[in-house]
């Protein structure tokens, strides 16, 4: 993943995020409720009441939407009756708002204020999710590039080792063979001084030849 599809991810599925879109969201349905209260309103009412008619010519109930005057076909009687009487009524109405003195943009002003800090704090919830999420990003890439220099040390290590030791076996075989070289040598020597020193005792005077006899000593030793 990405990291622009790694914030979009976030912004589409992060909790804070989609609560404080939520919060935006009902702050604008508040300030669109308010500037309703501008809109014509319609109401409309039947009603079928049975009472008496002692101390009124109509009975009905009110109804938001629909104001009705007390106007009724039933007579007054001049004495009291329990005898009762229906009243009927059908009405529609339609309201519409003039004139306020400023009641309605004053409601509409504060929503709008309102709206404009949940719109702010989302803004700060979106750029405090991208953080991070950015910082969880890098710091996986890093993770991931320092496992990779970890492994790419430790195969060099394992190569260096493997030259060592070759390098290693290669000298003790070289010194070997240089320390029976030179032993071969100093024997071959030893035994070329012996047989000088023999052959000068048969024709040199006996002073001359002890004197090759402790230099043949020496060379041996």
């Amino acid at each position: 993943m990405t990291l622009p599809e790694a914030l979009v991810y976030a912004r589409e599925h992060q909790p804070a995020v989609k609560a404080a879109l939520a919060r935006v969201q009902a702050a604008e349905a508040d300030a669109r409720s308010t500037r309703a209260q501008w809109m014509p309103y319609v109401g409309a009412a039947a009603q079928l009441v049975g009472g008496t008619a002692n101390n009124t010519t109509a009975s009905y109930l009110s109804v938001g939407g629909v104001d009705l005057p007390r106007i009724g076909g039933t007579p007054v009687q001049a004495t009291g009756s329990l005898e009762p009487y229906p009243s009927t009524v059908a009405a529609i109405g339609l309201t519409q708002q003039v004139f306020d003195f400023g009641r309605i943009a004053a409601q509409a002003a504060v929503d709008d204020a309102i709206t404009g800090v949940q719109r702010l704090g989302a803004e700060a919830q979106a750029l405090f999710v991208a953080l991070g999420v950015e910082e969880a990003f890098f710091a996986v890439q890093a993770a991931r590039n320092v496992l990779r220099a970890s492994e790419d040390a430790f195969e060099r290590a394992i190569v260096h080792r493997q030259r060592v030791v070759n390098t290693g076996e290669d000298s003790t075989a070289a010194s070997s063979a240089s320390s029976k070289s030179r032993g071969r040598r100093n024997r071959r020597m030893s035994f070329t001084g012996k047989e000088c020193c023999g052959f000068k005792e048969r024709l040199m005077p006996s002073s001359v030849a002890d004197a090759c006899s402790s230099r043949s000593y020496l060379r041996s030793s």
